[in-house]
């Protein structure tokens, strides 16, 4: 399984007016199993949307793509081969819109960890306390670059960071485990 298409997703659901870009739905979808894998995907889209109305086609298909964007996290973020990756912008897009999508990917982690009630001030190791804290200040959009060669990498290091901040997170709020080892006889 993979990520849905960025553009995909956000025709989707701008087509039912859904105020949110794909990257805050990927983050939250995130930031719900990183601190609980057992989530059901009904939760999740209570959060984003009501559920849909008998006969409305594209609430019912964009509701779809939601549930598949959280199965392909949850999978993703089980794998101890860390495959986990952000659902960000294409690279054709503008350095400032793939640092707002960075930002609004954020965004929805935070708003996923505090639902499952992980707070700036839980108690947690200091790796986690801190990347709860940069959450926090890159959603305010305290992420800032200009639109150079360094800042290329500058985003690119943006991007490691938030993914193995929330695979670190995940490992300390609930380990993955390991396949059981299979004994040579």
């Amino acid at each position: 399984m993979q990520l849905p298409d960025y553009d995909f997703l956000a025709d989707a659901i701008a087509r039912i007016d859904l105020p949110i870009l794909p990257a805050e739905l990927h983050g939250m979808a995130a930031g719900l199993l990183i601190a609980d894998a057992a989530t059901p995907v009904p939760r999740y889209l209570k959060l984003i949307m009501d559920e849909p109305e008998p006969g409305d086609v594209l609430a019912s298909e964009t509701q779809k793509h939601l549930k598949a964007l959280f199965d392909v996290t949850r999978d993703r973020l089980q794998t101890p081969t860390l495959e986990f990756e952000l659902l960000l912008p294409d690279e054709d897009e503008s350095l400032l819109i793939r640092i707002e999508a960075a930002c609004e990917w954020a965004r929805g982690c935070l708003y996923g960890l505090m639902e499952q009630g992980i707070q700036p001030d839980s108690e947690l190791s200091e790796d986690v306390s801190g990347f709860v804290s940069d959450l926090i200040q890159i959603s305010q959009g305290g992420y800032h670059v200009t639109e150079d060669e360094d800042a290329e990498m500058v985003y690119a290091d943006l991007l490691e960071y938030l993914r193995m901040g929330a695979l670190m997170t995940q490992e300390e709020l609930q380990p993955i485990k390991a396949a059981p080892q299979q004994q040579l006889h």
